[in-house]
């Protein structure tokens, strides 16, 4: 996973709920939206750590992760793995989940059968959430090694790499991802409140507490964790805008005016902020135009104008600087703030770009329904917007998506003739375990990264990270920043909304005022009626117990001492050092603000490792010719009655064995193979040249026509040993660099 900053979570949600968003156009466009929506849902599936359901779907997928936490004494098993790798990332991980529970409180109307499906997807990630913030004065914010993730290609049911998990504490705070999970768990209370009201008020309940949390002990995560969740995902934006988006979820959530109030008197805090630089990657704070799992400043003004609209006491900014985003962002507005394609997709800068076109064109979508029912349009400059046209631009990116671009082609895998075949995905890319019972090591794998064949696994209704700017795509795992597909991409939601999008003009009185029924834009909705048996598959007995064990003390003891350990000097000299950093460049990313550094960090060393694979590979061939004349010219030599020298035949055999150990380490990735390699080559080296100086062999003797057939033997192993010298000497350099290549690098800028 890496950011190349793995923003990747923010393409498969943004996805997801644009497809919520767009569905009942969907004669119209020629795409089956519904069918896009069930796809975007199921990879929900293919991204899920912990012990399967009887009931997956994805069925190439098996159990991983069952002992996440087990280390430190807390059940840690659950959640989403982000993107291509296996860590558990868990603030874009509830942005996710926020993301694809507003959809479906949008648009559950129109889901059909899918809400089913969309609330299992959500219930994962609350689950494991409600786990994470188990520990009272704790939070989890990631359970795996990053760095020794991303140094391996396996399957995430072999993964033997390090699973620790890292917390967030009032010691050492972390209120962006803390504020996150309990926006994430206010949001989904309100997702299941219809269906489960018991489940719902505990997400409830807890979202209170950890909000509670994160607001107490403030302070950013990037301080104290900033060598593990740097430069992976990096908060760029600060704090305060997910305390912000938290207390608007809760205020949702529950009417409480003290959440609106907290929302009123900080809300001019984003506006304040400094530029920032984090482990070397610069960005810009706080926007109205920004959204994404790392600034929220668009969304909080979507999701309060609901609220201003309805009550015109309150403050009017939110509407201000939700029109204010709405033109930044249609193509045709004076006050244009990103850029389209040649073919019509929104880009920003950075990789991933999915994910911006996806999420901003969901709030899109939200506030297009907003505008019908308080009978609203905007005006930018001389443009005049309408809900009808805000609709339009987020149907234009999910037709973009689905295939209609210049390549024909569609970015989310399994829908359409034409879709992503190489994308960067670990468990796509490698064969199952059903196909391949064997353990699959951390290195094992690399062969099939290699791969020019198609991912043996269809990952259905994965978004890859999708084309560059002038709408051009490279179906290739090492191309990370547009290959990877990611959790986050908010499809889900934005198709529905696509699928039923309110109409563009109020319906009459006593009708849906909201929406339309899937196929068209008429007045009324598709009621989806539960019965009892639906209601009984939610309604699951809920026991304290599980959360709230008696061994809290002892637990919390055993965790300050392997995650809240004291920093040390260098951990705190660092801290300083990332403090005093400021740029003056803009943010990388756009909305994301991480640019996915750390996949140029650590994922695209892939790439190397596979350039100097070859490179070993082909120098090892001529060597192998090398020492094969060597064997050749000893053979003629002794057949001549010449005695072959004990130093010539210790430096042939120290030579062959090098090659056999060298192509073994390359063949395999064997870092342990690749160092005796090196270890042979030079003593190798070292007997080649000890042979140079045993040679009875001068310059003249080779000038002097007389003496060269009687030396031709000597003159021929001298310019062999001369070349394979060389070549040796290649061959240990690029061996170096191949098991630098194949180390994890340097937690720290």
């Amino acid at each position: 996973m890496l950011g190349i900053a793995r923003s990747c979570d923010a393409v498969r949600v943004g996805t997801t709920m644009m497809l919520m968003a767009v569905m009942a156009v969907s004669v119209v466009s020629g795409h089956d939206y519904g069918d896009a929506l069930s796809k975007s849902i199921l990879f929900f599936e293919g991204q899920r750590s912990g012990k399967l359901p009887t009931s997956q779907r994805m069925t190439w997928r098996k159990d991983s992760g069952l002992r996440d936490g087990f280390e430190i004494g807390v059940d840690l098993v659950g959640g989403y793995y982000d993107a291509g790798d296996n860590v558990k990332f868990n603030f874009p991980m509830a942005w996710s989940t926020t993301m694809l529970a507003w959809g479906v409180s949008e648009f559950r109307r129109r889901m059909g059968p899918d809400l089913p499906h969309a609330l299992d997807a959500i219930r994962w990630a609350t689950d494991y959430f409600l786990k994470a913030t188990s520990v009272p004065g704790i939070v989890f914010a990631q359970v795996g090694e990053p760095y020794g993730d991303h140094n391996c290609w396996q399957r995430p049911e072999d993964m033997d790499t390090p699973r620790t998990p890292y917390a967030v504490s009032a010691q050492f705070p972390g209120s962006e991802v803390s504020a996150e999970i309990a926006a994430a768990l206010a949001a989904a209370s309100l997702a299941f409140r219809p269906v489960d009201p018991r489940y719902s008020a505990l997400l409830l309940s807890r979202a209170k507490e950890v909000f509670k949390f994160a607001d107490k002990y403030q302070g950013s995560y990037n301080d104290h964790l900033g060598q593990w969740v740097c430069p992976f995902y990096c908060d760029f934006s600060g704090y305060e805008d997910e305390l912000i988006w938290a207390a608007s979820w809760l205020y949702r959530a529950t009417k409480a005016r003290k959440y609106w109030n907290y929302v009123a008197a900080n809300i001019d805090n984003l506006e304040h902020y400094e530029l920032k630089t984090i482990y070397s990657l610069s960005s810009n704070g706080g926007s109205f135009a920004e959204f994404g799992w790392d600034t929220k400043h668009a969304g909080i003004s979507v999701l309060a104008s609901k609220t201003v609209m309805k009550n015109s006491h309150y403050s009017d900014i939110f509407v201000l600087n939700a029109d204010k985003f709405v033109c930044s962002v249609l193509p045709e507005s004076p006050t244009k703030y990103v850029k389209y394609s040649p073919g019509g997709l929104l880009v920003k800068p950075g990789g991933s770009n999915l994910q911006h076109a996806t999420a901003l064109s969901f709030l899109l979508i939200v506030y297009a329904r907003y505008m019908v029912r308080a009978n609203r349009v905007i005006q930018c400059g001389d443009v005049k917007a309408t809900p009808a046209r805000l609709i339009q631009v987020a149907k234009g990116q999910v037709d973009y998506i689905l295939g209609s671009n210049p390549l024909n082609m569609s970015y989310m895998v399994g829908y359409g003739r034409k879709f992503p075949q190489r994308f960067h995905h670990r468990g796509s890319s490698l064969p199952s375990l059903d196909q391949h019972p064997q353990l699959i090591g951390c290195k094992d794998g690399t062969p099939y990264f290699e791969s020019s064949s198609p991912n043996p696994n269809l990952l259905t209704g994965a978004i890859v990270g999708g084309p560059d700017i002038q709408d051009r795509y490279n179906d290739s795992r090492v191309d990370i920043a547009h290959s990877e597909p990611t959790t986050s991409a908010g499809l889900d939601a934005l198709y529905t909304g696509v699928a039923c999008p309110p109409c563009a003009t109020r319906a009459p009185p006593g009708a849906d005022q909201t929406g339309a029924a899937r196929g068209g834009c008429e007045p009324g909705f598709l009621k989806v009626r539960l019965d009892r048996s639906f209601k009984r598959r939610w309604l699951q007995p809920w026991l304290e117990g599980d959360f709230r064990d008696r061994e809290t003390s002892k637990r919390r003891m055993l965790l300050s001492k392997r995650v809240l350990a004291t920093p040390s000097r260098a951990d705190r000299e660092e801290k300083i050092k990332m403090q005093q950093r400021r740029s003056s460049s803009g943010r990388p990313s756009g909305t994301d603000g991480s640019d996915f550094s750390y996949r140029m960090v650590v994922d695209s060393r892939y790439q190397k490792v596979a350039q100097g694979r070859s490179r070993l590979r082909a120098l090892i061939s001529i060597q192998a010719v090398i020492q094969l004349m060597g064997a050749v010219n000893l053979v003629l030599s002794i057949s001549n009655g010449n005695v072959p020298s004990p130093l010539a035949i210790s430096s042939l055999a120290t030579a062959l064995l090098s090659l056999i150990v060298g192509e073994l380490g390359q063949r395999r990735s064997r870092v342990n193979f690749l160092r005796f390699h090196i270890f042979a080559a030079a003593a190798a080296i070292l007997l080649s040249i000890a042979c140079l100086f045993k040679v009875d062999l001068r310059l003249e003797d080779i000038l002097n026509v007389h003496l060269v057939e009687a030396k031709k033997f000597k003159i021929l192993e001298v310019g062999r040993v001369l070349f394979g010298l060389l070549v040796q000497v290649f061959a240990v350099k690029t061996t170096v660099s191949l098991i630098s290549n194949m180390s994890p690098p340097k937690k720290t800028s």
